[in-house]
């Protein structure tokens, strides 16, 4: 059932990126984000948790540092998309057609 549900999540991310790297940084880190930022939360509720038998002492730390982590990691991913230009933007300015109103910048 987990095979499963990795297989279908994986062609939908291929599907709706084109399946040739059309995912922009800023999507690529939300990707990473999402799995490790799930498991940071998740370690602060299993230092709290009384019933553990394992001593998880610290564990709110390492998520609270890889939480930090990931806010960097996304503000670098924000810069590096901000410098980046749009394929069409490129082309155009690379003499291969105009930008044009219908078709600008972004759109």
């Amino acid at each position: 059932m987990l095979a499963a549900g990795v297989l279908v999540s994986g062609w939908l991310i291929l599907r709706e990126s084109g399946a040739r790297g059309g995912l922009t940084p800023q999507q690529e880190c939300g990707l990473v984000t999402g799995g490790f930022g799930f498991f940071a939360v998740l370690g602060f509720f299993q230092e709290l948790n009384p019933t553990r038998t394992d001593n998880p002492a610290g564990m709110s730390l390492v998520g609270a540092s890889t939480l930090l982590l990931l806010y960097y990691m996304w503000k670098r991913a924000a810069n590096v998309a901000a410098a980046v230009p749009h394929p069409d933007f490129a082309v155009a300015m690379a003499g291969g057609g105009a930008v044009t109103s219908a078709g600008s910048l972004y759109g």
